[in-house]
């Protein structure tokens, strides 16, 4: 019966100790994303854009980034594929998500810079690299205006 008991409570203690931890690392990951006067971080500046298919037009400064995010199924051998453009340059393509099974749904994101001053049209493919005779199963354009600064 007392050892039933020291196991009661060693196993309460843990539990208390765990749930004393998670409080902690959950306000030490909220004060993380504030300065020491309590405000919010101005780094949200610095962080690209995201765009989907939803969006149709795009603004950003001059050699400012910005990402395009379309649903894509890699296991398909349909990807995502922007049309040359020399006002916006690719900087990366990856998968960011998706199911576990084969052949599920996921997204795939591609970060751009912009090149040039103006008004632009970014049109992306969605097709198989190895049918180039084949049009593209989908297409999304964008309207795209680069300021200056």
């Amino acid at each position: 019966m007392l050892r039933r008991r020291s196991i009661v409570a060693t196993l309460l203690t843990v539990a208390l100790m765990s749930l004393a931890l998670g409080a902690c690392a959950d306000s030490d990951s909220k004060s993380a994303s504030t300065t020491s006067t309590g405000a919010s971080s101005s780094n949200d500046d610095a962080k690209p854009k995201v765009y989907t298919e939803d969006d149709t037009k795009i603004a950003v400064s001059l050699e400012h980034e910005f990402i395009v995010e379309l649903p894509a199924t890699p296991s398909t051998g349909y990807a995502w594929t922007a049309v040359t453009n020399p006002a916006l340059q690719q900087m990366t393509t990856e998968q960011i998500q998706g199911g576990s099974q084969p052949g599920a749904q996921g997204t795939q994101r591609i970060t751009f810079r912009s090149q040039a001053v103006g008004k632009t049209t970014l049109t992306l493919n969605y097709a198989r690299s190895f049918e180039p005779s084949v049009p593209p199963a989908k297409s999304q354009t964008y309207d795209v205006t680069v300021k200056d600064g």
